[in-house]
């Protein structure tokens, strides 16, 4: 796999996860998404808008990652590597279980679950991305 900075890594890592997403999966974001939104940003993921519900405490946009959401993420991403930085504290959920959490953009902790290919672990490892991937037991963040 050939070298990559940081923020490729994030984004190959999130496309590679929502790839594998089972449908109706649920993306919360942290606070940072505003910045995005105030720049001009991704204003269209808004139509993917859903009930936050018991995770108001934790986040504060929940979208419902459809797979039309999923392709305009795909697609603001690549064209755009910097919108990856707006996505700094997150987590993806399919029926409450987790299947990823992001902590200030540079920690990611990765339900076993989804397979993600250990060439593309060790080259975000590499880049300075802390990678923990787990098996999540408990449905709650």
């Amino acid at each position: 796999m050939m070298c990559m900075i940081m923020e490729d890594c994030k984004i190959q890592l999130l496309l590679s996860i929502m790839s594998k997403l089972p449908s109706q999966s649920l993306l919360y974001v942290g606070d940072y998404i505003n910045n995005a939104f105030n720049d001009g940003c991704i204003l269209d993921i808004k139509r993917y808008l859903s009930d936050i519900g018991v995770y108001k405490n934790q986040y504060d946009y929940c979208f419902k990652l459809s797979s039309d959401c999923i392709f305009y993420l795909e697609q603001e991403l690549i064209k755009d590597d910097s919108l990856i930085d707006y996505f700094c504290h997150y987590a993806i959920l399919h029926d409450n279980r987790i299947l990823l959490k992001v902590y200030d953009g540079h920690i990611f902790s990765i339900d076993k679950s989804l397979n993600i290919s250990c060439d593309l672990l060790d080259e975000c490892e590499n880049v300075g991305l802390t990678i923990y991937e787990e098996e999540f037991n408990v449905n709650v963040i």
